[in-house]
């Protein structure tokens, strides 16, 4: 895998804590600084996803959706009614 060298700015505090969990992670600042990167852009791309999910699930069933959603509802309570 390519590597790219880049450089940030961060905030003195930041640098020092990064450099001491990754002396106590036996890992050098970059793998640190990757790792969170790469943590960032998932939880990122997970929050996406499930405010997709969740749009796609926020608005009412059209007229043919209830429609089904009784029949299912119907066949169900029948499919419940005979094992009891």
């Amino acid at each position: 895998m390519a590597q790219v060298k880049t450089s940030i700015s961060i905030q003195e505090f930041i640098f020092k804590d990064a450099a001491v969990l990754a002396r106590q992670m036996k890992i050098s600042l970059s793998q640190l600084f990757a790792l969170a990167v790469k943590k960032f852009i998932q939880e990122h791309r997970n929050r996406q996803l499930l405010e997709r999910i969740n749009k796609a699930f926020s608005d009412e069933p059209d007229p043919e959706e209830k429609k089904l959603l009784s029949k299912e509802k119907s066949y169900h309570r029948r499919m419940v009614e005979r094992q009891w």
